[in-house]
Formats: structure tokens, sequence, C-alpha cells
């Protein structure tokens, strides 16, 4: 807190990028955990770069594909999502003067090697059973 107090006091701006980086209880691609995984979008770990590849559970040498929509979510949905976290801002007296848009305020697409992307994974994680 008193990093991002001292920031914004010498004119830093925050920019809200998301809220928790988890969806609930799902492995997405992870654990479940805040901050390890995507909270706007679904995303799987594959063993080769490719979105048509099965789920396999995240290693080292994993790639994530990023794509689809998540299970009961819109674009209201993710709006709120983003409101929840301006106001945990506000509660503890840090503005957010921008936000970044969540993936899920575009049109919900599915996994295609045109519409979805993939990354390295870049840490061991338990296991993951996605539904593309």
């Amino acid at each position: 807190m008193a990093v991002l107090q001292d920031a914004v006091s010498k004119g830093g701006t925050i920019v809200q990028h998301g809220t928790t980086h988890q969806f609930g209880t799902l492995d997405n691609p992870y654990n479940a955990v805040s901050a390890d995984d995507f909270e706007f979008i679904r995303s799987w770990c594959s063993a080769t770069n490719d979105t048509k590849a099965p789920a396999v559970d995240c290693e080292d040498k994993s790639y994530v594909q990023i794509g689809g929509a998540l299970p009961g979510t819109s674009q209201a949905w993710a709006a709120e999502r983003v409101e929840q976290g301006r106001q945990i801002f506000g509660e503890v007296g840090l503005p957010t003067r921008r936000s970044s848009r969540p993936r899920t305020t575009r049109p919900p697409v599915r996994p295609t090697t045109a519409s979805a992307s993939s990354t390295r994974c870049a840490m061991s994680a338990s296991s993951s059973t996605p539904v593309p």
C-alpha cells in the first residue's frame, strides 16, 4: 500500500488490470489462485503451440493457450468485476483513473488459430482440465 500511495502522491496513475486474476475455483490454466490465472478469458495448457492440441497438465515447457469465453460470463459480468476492483481501490484511498479493457468485453470467441494466442508457461502448476 505504501508504495502505491507514494507513487500516486508523486503523480503516478494506477491502471487497473483485472480484479483478482482468477476465475473462482477453475484452474485457468494453473491453480485457481489469485494472480496466477486469467480472470476474463479461458486458458489451458498444451504440449504444443497449437490451440487445437489437447489440454495437458501445466508444466515449465507447456504452452498456455488463450481464447474462449468463461462459463456464465458476459459483458455485464466483466464490467461488474472491473467496478468491484475500482471500489476496492477507493476503499483504501487509491484513485484509479484508467482501466485496461478485459478481453470479455469483446464478443466471446472460440479458440482458433486466428482468434487465440499462446505463450510458453513460466511456472509449474497443478493440472488443468479445460473445456476449450
